[in-house]
Order: structure tokens, then C-alpha cells, then sequence
């Protein structure tokens, strides 16, 4: 009975265009989200390569002109030989958060958070607090990617093949019918719905394959196959999710009518509003301080540091006329550069500490909080299988900044000895390398809570439907 009612039920399935109407669309919105995505990636991929190309080439420059003074033996020591004025005013390392394979599928964080810094021997609120200026009507919307297509767009697809999945044929007449066969009635209604199912999530793979070709995916590099493995995986679950619903709705006895506006009211609930109630919460409890007023405060500081610094030039230029022409950058200078920022560390410390706990707070209520939604817990599933979720970036924050305490120490320590650069030296300079600790325990633990949600309903409709009446009342 179930391969008959599963085979018939794809039959009609590809005889109507307005279904054949309906994956199509589908499968284009998710392409071109999937173009979408490729451009703002190979974007992003041209920026660094070329920050990380000009800083290279920088660092081969200098070395270049320590080894023609090396071999000069000239008198004159030139300015790229202060370790002073390397670390704090001509190098810079590039420290990049590598791009996982499916980063362009779901952009997530990218958008709002950089994935590369320049790190100079500066304190780190000089060169970590930059951003660059976004608009924010498209923060607050986000970026068209395949995963808002998977989260959004999925679901009402899905909602409209089963909204009506048993009540249509009911109204009909059709069901009773069909039951006087001695057909099983909660057999009958999984297999239209497997069938239904069948075709979307076929469907949903193919167009997933081919959003990984057209964003050019390597499936050779590390970890591609794992990634397109997991993605999809969540994919076909998130699917299922919502036929499960859709299957536990019908087994409510209501109208067809009555059916859609359910299911419509449960895609909006479980999409919109339960994660901006997620977000609004974790707000309320965890409010940021203003940034505002750290943008202010780290104006003011450096405007003071800068006056102090400038008069330590003059007044080391007073007291030694004879290097003023000579445009130097003696030590003194770096050391006093050192001191002023000092003073800005000490007076910004609890503000972005601050920042940094509440950001903190915030992701932990929101960890605790998705489960209340299968669109929070698929959308943070697959932006950790992209690399573009807030717990990566705060590793690459985290990582950042204790590399450039490495990093700084490097040339200090140079500066305060007093100790002249060589050519050598740049080949020592510290380099930044992330280390990737993955999300597989939260991609698992996402699979789980989906796979557990499905069964719960699909286990509910089964019971419901043994009691299902097959008339239309009257």
C-alpha cells in the first residue's frame, strides 16, 4: 500500500506545473543567492590578497635596503634599521582569519566583521577598533546567501506542498473513499507526504551541489568534503523539520484554510520572531556600552597622547639641534610613543573590556536561547560550517591579540636595547597563523536538536491520525 499511494502520489507530483512552477523558483532564488555570495566572497579574497601582497612586498623592500647597508658599511645608519620606526610607522603583518571552503554559501558575521588586520607594534586599540563604514539597513538584513534562501525561502515552499497534505481530499469527499479500501490511514498520509518530501529535498541537493559549483568550491582543500557533507546533512534535516510540521498540522482535523494560516503563523514565529525576541533579550540583559562614547574616548586619548608625544619631539630636538635636519626617529621618541600609549591602554582597558564581556554574554544567552527556534539552531549550524559565525571570529579576536603581544615584544625589546636591525631580522618577524578549532560539536548537536524535533511531530501526527475522523462534518 505505501509503495502504491508513494508511486501515485509522484505521478501527480510531476504532472503539476504549478508544484514544477514552485522548485524551480526555489532553485533559482538559491543560485542566485549562491552568485550573490560567490561576488561578495571573491571580493573579500581579491581585498586581503592584495594587503597581504603589498605588505609582503614592503618587508622584501626593507630587507632589501638593510642588505645594501650591510654590505655598504656606510656611516649612516638608515631609518629602516630603528626597530622603532619599523614596528611602529613602516611594517605591518597581515593576521587573516582563513576562509573555510563553504564561506560563500552563508556570508554570517563577514559582513560586519573584518577577517583581516594589519598588526603594527601599536597598542591594540589602534588598529582592532577600526571598521570600515556599512551601510546599515543592509547589516540589519543581512546578505542574500544561500543559507537565508535555506532558513527564509525553504520553508514556505515546503508549507505550501502540505498545508493541505489530507484535509484537501477530506473537504472532497476523496478520503473516505479511499479509506473503505482498507487502506491505514496514517500509512496513507506518510506516504504522501514521503513522497512530497522526496522531490523537495531531491531538489534541495542538487541545487545545494550546484550552489557549491558556482561559488567554486575546491572540494580538494581541507575539511571541503566534511564541510558539503555537514551542510547538506543540515539542509535535508531543516527540510525535513518542516514536513514533519506540516504532516502534525494536517492530524489537527482542520480546514485546508485553517492549515496554511497555522502553518504560516509557525514559519513567521519560528523565522522572524523568535530571533529578534532572541536578540532583543539578549540585549536588554547584556546592553553594549556605547560605542559612541568609545569612539570619543579613544579620540581624546590619542589627541592627548599626540600633544605629549609632539612635545617630547620638541623637546628632545632642543636639547640635540643637530638631528632635527637629519629627520631621525631616535628611540627617545619610540619610547616616549610607548609611554603615551601606555596611558591610553590604562584609560580604554575597562570600556573595551567591557565591550568584550558583554559581546561575550550576549552569544551565550543566544547559544542557550536557539533552541527555541529550528531557524536559529539551522542558521547557526551552517554559518559554523561556513567559518563566518561569531564564535570564530571571537577565537580570531582572541588569537589576534596574543599574537601582537608577540608580536610587539619583537621590537621593543629591539627598542629599548637600542639594538640595530639587520636583514636578518625580517625573516624573524613573528607571523600570525589562526588556528581552527571547528564546529563539529555544534553542527552535531544542531543535526541532533533538528532530528529530535522532526521525530517528536512526525510521533504525534502517527497517534493523532489513528483517531482521525475521515468525514467531513456537517
Amino acid at each position: 500500500m505505501f509503495r502504491h499511494v508513494f508511486g501515485h502520489e509522484l505521478r501527480l507530483f510531476r504532472q503539476n506545473p504549478v508544484w514544477w512552477g514552485s522548485l524551480l523558483t526555489l532553485a533559482a532564488l538559491t543560485i542566485i543567492a549562491a552568485f550573490n555570495g560567490g561576488t561578495r566572497s571573491d571580493s573579500q579574497i581579491r581585498q586581503v590578497a592584495e594587503l597581504d601582497g603589498a605588505a609582503a612586498q614592503l618587508q622584501q623592500t626593507i630587507k632589501a635596503q638593510l642588505q645594501s647597508y650591510e654590505q655598504s658599511n656606510a656611516a649612516e645608519v638608515p631609518a629602516v634599521a630603528s626597530a622603532g620606526a619599523l614596528g611602529f610607522s613602516i611594517l605591518t603583518e597581515p593576521a587573516d582569519l582563513p576562509l573555510r571552503p563553504l564561506h560563500a554559501l552563508a556570508l554570517g558575521q563577514s559582513d560586519a566583521l573584518p577577517n583581516h588586520y594589519a598588526v603594527t607594534a601599536h597598542a591594540t586599540y589602534s588598529f582592532m577598533n577600526e571598521s570600515d563604514i556599512v551601510n546599515p539597513k543592509n547589516l540589519l538584513a543581512g546578505s542574500f546567501d544561500v543559507a537565508f534562501v535555506i532558513v527564509f525561502v525553504l520553508p514556505v515552499f515546503i508549507i505550501a506542498l502540505v498545508f493541505d497534505l489530507l484535509s484537501r481530499e477530506k473537504e472532497n469527499g476523496l478520503l473516505a473513499l479511499t479509506m473503505a479500501q482498507g487502506v491505514s490511514l496514517p500509512g496513507y498520509t506518510l506516504a504522501k507526504c514521503a513522497a512530497r518530501c522526496l522531490m523537495v529535498l531531491t531538489v534541495t541537493l542538487v541545487v545545494s551541489l550546484l550552489s557549491l559549483l558556482v561559488t567554486g568550491v575546491d572540494f580538494g582543500a581541507t575539511g571541503a568534503l566534511e564541510d558539503a557533507s555537514g551542510w547538506l546533512l543540515i539542509v535535508l534535516l531543516y527540510a525535513l523539520f518542516w514536513f514533519a510540521a506540516g504532516l502534525f498540522v494536517n492530524a489537527l482535523n482542520w480546514r485546508s484554510e485553517t492549515n496554511g494560516v497555522v502553518l504560516a503563523n509557525a514559519w513567521l514565529v519560528a523565522v522572524v520572531v523568535l530571533p529578534a525576541l532572541v536578540n532583543v533579550v539578549a540585549t536588554a540583559a547584556y546592553p553594549a556600552p556605547s560605542r559612541v562614547n568609545l569612539t570619543t574616548e579613544l579620540r581624546e586619548a590619542a589627541s592627548e597622547a599626540e600633544k605629549r608625544a609632539a612635545a617630547a619631539r620638541e623637546a628632545y630636538y632642543f636639547d640635540h639641534p643637530e638631528l632635527a635636519d637629519e629627520g631621525e626617529a631616535p628611540a627617545a621618541f619610540f619610547r616616549e610613543v610607548l609611554a603615551s600609549e601606555k596611558d591610553i591602554g590604562d584609560s580604554m582597558a575597562p570600556l573595551l573590556a567591557s565591550f568584550e564581556r558583554r559581546a561575550r554574554e550576549r552569544s551565550r544567552v543566544v547559544e542557550f536561547m536557539k533552541y527555541l527556534s529550528p531557524a536559529i539552531v539551522t542558521h547557526q549550524a551552517l554559518t559554523a560550517i561556513a567559518g563566518t559565525d561569531d564564535q570564530r571570529y571571537a577565537e580570531f579576536r582572541d588569537q589576534l591579540q596574543a599574537f601582537h603581544s608577540v608580536y610587539r615584544d619583537f621590537f621593543v625589546q629591539r627598542l629599548l636595547t637600542e639594538r640595530e636591525f639587520h636583514s636578518a631580522d625580517i625573516d624573524r618577524v613573528p607571523a600570525f597563523a589562526f588556528t581552527d578549532s571547528g564546529g563539529s560539536v555544534r553542527i552535531a548537536g544542531a543535526a541532533l536538536t533538528l532530528a529530535f524535533f522532526s521525530l517528536v511531530l512526525i510521533v504525534a501526527a502517527l497517534r493523532l491520525y489513528r483517531r482521525y475522523p475521515v468525514l467531513q462534518a456537517t
